[in-house]
């Protein structure tokens, strides 16, 4: 993806897994910080939701690029909110 990309901004990262060498760590609580240009998220599982809403809030705000590795839930109202806005792309595996 980072191919593609080219990523500016690791939303979610930690020390040793960081896509990029801007990244933001759990100490960071990057559900605070804004996100500006193209990011890379793949959020804990745990708080997906919020970090979806907060991907989609940034892209519209600061007209930033966030590309998600999420499973498919679309079974819930947030993936109909706010993943259904964006291109969505299904890997297999």
């Amino acid at each position: 993806m980072n191919d593609e990309f080219h990523f500016t901004l690791d939303v979610c990262a930690d020390d040793f897994n960081h896509k990029v060498n801007i990244y933001y760590t759990k100490k960071d609580n990057s559900l605070y910080k804004n996100w500006n240009g193209i990011c890379w998220m793949n959020p804990p599982y745990v708080n997906m939701k919020n970090c979806v809403i907060k991907a989609y809030n940034e892209s519209v705000k600061n007209d930033s690029i966030v590309v998600c590795l999420i499973p498919a839930r679309t079974n819930t109202k947030w993936w109909h909110e706010y993943c259904m806005k964006g291109e969505i792309r299904f890997i297999e595996g």
